[in-house]
């Protein structure tokens, strides 16, 4: 005869099985959904409703400011799939110096409405790309008559680019929007603002 102890380990087993095969069955309903939403947007008819969406944005960080351009296509009303261009200056106040870089990549933004009215939205940018360093002030320095390299980065130079800008747009205009929040990227921490807008 089992014990009370394991009648309760047996009862909070079961709880949890079953609590795990009802988030499992969620999850699963959840992927076929967004894979059936990727079809359709795909699709012949899905391609009809795609729209072509912008943004202008500037932003600044603990050692790097430059403005960035997005230009996609809205497949959906929640996914935006696209290109972005950034142009950069990191300075280096212990030197000084200023390496100057332009970047490119692909991005994709998810959308999140709040409300009913589409007015407000949470969006989330994320690009990966290519960075290529076009100039750099102050990479060499005298120190005792003799010349020392204080910056490690050359023009022509190449590097990885990344870019999570997390945020919030506000639609004022049937299709203009403010875009503003924080950024995260391979070369600065810090926010940006912006201007999108979607034709």
């Amino acid at each position: 005869m089992a014990s009370p102890l394991h009648k309760i380990l047996l009862v909070v087993s079961l709880v949890f099985s079953s609590w795990f095969c009802v988030g499992a069955q969620s999850m699963t309903e959840e992927f076929r959904a967004s894979v059936e939403g990727f079809k359709y947007a795909f699709s012949k008819e899905g391609r009809m409703e795609w729209r072509p969406e912008f943004t202008i944005r500037t932003y600044g960080g603990l050692v790097t400011g430059g403005q960035a351009v997005t230009g996609g296509l809205r497949i959906n009303q929640n996914l935006t799939l696209g290109l972005m261009a950034w142009r950069g200056r990191s300075y280096i106040d212990a030197v000084p110096a200023h390496v100057y870089n332009v970047s490119a990549g692909v991005y994709m933004r998810n959308y999140l409405y709040l409300g009913k009215h589409d007015i407000i939205a949470l969006y989330n940018d994320i690009a990966l790309g290519a960075e290529y360093i076009y100039k750099v002030d102050g990479k060499y320095w005298y120190r005792d008559g003799e010349q020392v390299e204080m910056v490690e980065h050359s023009p022509g130079d190449w590097n990885f680019a990344g870019t999570w800008q997390p945020g919030l747009r506000i639609r004022f205009l049937k299709s203009l929007h403010l875009f503003l929040g924080p950024t995260l990227s391979t070369n600065t921490v810090g926010a940006h603002l912006g201007l999108g807008f979607s034709l």
